[in-house]
């Protein structure tokens, strides 16, 4: 093709001048057919080598491969089966449907049928493997809770935040001022525990909580006093409910280990108990939780300054959190 394009060239060329060009012949048309075939059968010859060598190569890679036969199938998915009851036998045993014993006896009968050289390996039995020993330590642990915890009323789940510690935050206590004050002293001393310099009355932190003769309220109203500007945290609220004594421990931990109290608003009756001082009727109060001690997970106390002027129940106590949990749960928690 590029023959023919300089000849076209050179005759367009010698037309468009007006003058002869002598001394150049040019190919014929049977030339040039003959040279274009020529190139054709190159390119041509060149791309069915190239297939033949690309088909040798997948011809060996295929050769190379192995197919599984039915035999092959049949031991795979024997050895799955294998894995799985070794699956189960954990399962089993994480399920405590099983003793530790027991999975050893399963382990070495596993082992002699299926792996007799595992015998000899000291880390093949889960009870002896170190990656798991950890593991088994936990699981012993958590049972042993859950076995403790099952005699309690109201269980307090295991592996809580604070589990092992215990912590007192200094607060100072005042008692109320009113009888229907306990909202405001509760708030006051949360307050002024926390924060030396911002300080306030009853009588402020009544104004602020919405405190009449009928008492305080539960509600955002708390955010008015237990926020940012005098605690360097704004609140919640948390609403009590039956049986949310792991619930009350978890927000009331948090915020004391914090270095915070807590507002605790009570309803007591016959049917939920009483707290120390306490003994008959219906009542309504506020007391300020200030410290907890969860060294015994399974038996988890709060200590509270009850702000009641009267000698009996007034000052600091010390109660589980299931009682403080069923005399909480038809009110609530700010936290």
């Amino acid at each position: 093709m590029y023959i023919l394009r300089k000849t076209v060239l050179g005759v367009m060329s010698g037309l468009l001048l007006g003058c002869v060009i002598t001394g150049t012949s040019f190919a014929s048309d049977t030339e040039l057919d003959q040279k274009a075939q020529v190139l054709a059968d190159q390119v041509n010859k060149q791309a069915i080598f190239e297939e033949y060598q690309k088909g040798q190569e997948e011809k060996q890679l295929n050769q190379a491969i192995i197919m599984p036969t039915e035999q092959d199938l049949l031991e795979n998915e024997k050895q799955e089966l294998i894995g799985r009851q070794l699956d189960e036998m954990y399962e089993a045993y994480f399920n405590d449907e099983i003793s530790l014993e027991e999975l050893q006896q399963k382990e070495y009968a596993y082992y002699k049928e299926h792996d007799p050289a595992a015998l000899n390996n000291p880390n093949a039995s889960f009870s002896t493997d170190p990656e798991f020993i950890g593991v088994k330590e936990k699981v012993q642990a958590h049972r042993l809770a859950q076995k403790r915890m099952s005699l309690l009323d109201n269980q307090i789940k295991p592996y809580a935040i604070g589990d092992g510690e215990q912590k007192y935050l200094p607060m100072p206590y005042e008692y109320q001022i009113t009888g229907y004050y306990c909202g405001p002293a509760t708030a006051v001393n949360i307050v002024n525990g926390n924060n030396r310099y911002n300080r306030i009355t009853q009588n402020q932190a009544a104004g602020l909580l919405g405190t009449d003769g009928n008492g305080t309220p539960l509600g955002t109203n708390w955010k008015n006093v237990l926020n940012s500007t005098y605690m360097g945290k704004n609140y919640n609220v948390a609403w009590g409910y039956p049986g949310w004594a792991a619930d009350l421990a978890d927000k009331s931990i948090r915020t004391i280990r914090g270095g915070r109290g807590v507002a605790l608003n009570l309803l007591m009756d016959s049917s939920t108990g009483y707290l120390p001082g306490y003994s008959y009727g219906t009542i309504y109060h506020y007391v300020a939780g200030y410290g907890f001690n969860s060294s015994d997970p399974s038996r988890r106390y709060i200590s509270y300054l009850d702000v009641n002027n009267q000698a009996g129940p007034q000052g600091a106590h010390r109660v589980s959190y299931q009682l403080m949990g069923r005399c909480t749960q038809q009110r609530g928690l700010v936290w």
